[in-house]
C-alpha cells in the first residue's frame, strides 16, 4: 500500500492461514504515486515496484530471505 503522507510502501506478510503480520513500511521515495507487483528478478516471489509522483526516480523492493531495496 502506498502511503502518499509519509513517502512509504507498507507491506504485509501473510502469514498462510488468512491472517497477516504487522505492516512494515519500506522509505521509497518521494510520494509513493502507485505500486505494481511481479516476479522481477526471476526467482518465484513476487516483488513490488513502486512509480514516485514527484520524481523520475522507481523505487524497487525485492522479495528475498533478506530484503532488498533499489531505486532505479
Amino acid at each position: 500500500m502506498a502511503d502518499r503522507d509519509t513517502d512509504n510502501v507498507s507491506v504485509l506478510l501473510n502469514n498462510g492461514d488468512a491472517t497477516f503480520q504487522a505492516p512494515v513500511d519500506y522509505g521509497v521515495g518521494i510520494y509513493p504515486e502507485s505500486v505494481y507487483s511481479d516476479d522481477l528478478d526471476g526467482d518465484g516471489d513476487s516483488d513490488l515496484a513502486v512509480a514516485n509522483a514527484s520524481s523520475n526516480d522507481v523505487s524497487i523492493l525485492l522479495n528475498t530471505a533478506t530484503p532488498r531495496f533499489c531505486r532505479l
